[in-house]
């Protein structure tokens, strides 16, 4: 056991990186989707199909879904370093 940090507080600590490990797997299986999203929302423009606002909802998306990922990441190595094993 660690010290300062109770058993109970370390399977805390295990269980929600269990948990955040999960949604980032899940999170990033998700990005062939989204570009493929890109991918057709480039096709439609270029045919002259897309709505006008696609491009910036679609930007302010992937902008959005990066940096929550991206924020995850950064929880799971904050609590890696907590004893998360």
């Amino acid at each position: 056991m660690a010290l300062g940090i109770s058993l109970l507080e370390q399977l805390c600590l295990h269980v929600f990186c269990s948990k955040i490990q999960d949604e980032i797997i899940r999170m990033s299986t998700l990005q062939p989707q989204i570009e493929r999203l890109k991918a057709q929302s480039q096709a439609l423009k270029e045919k002259g199909q897309g709505p006008v606002f696609l491009d910036a909802d679609l930007a302010a998306f992937t902008s959005h879904f990066k940096q929550i990922l991206a924020d995850m990441q950064a929880r799971e190595k904050q609590l890696q370093t907590s004893k998360c094993s």
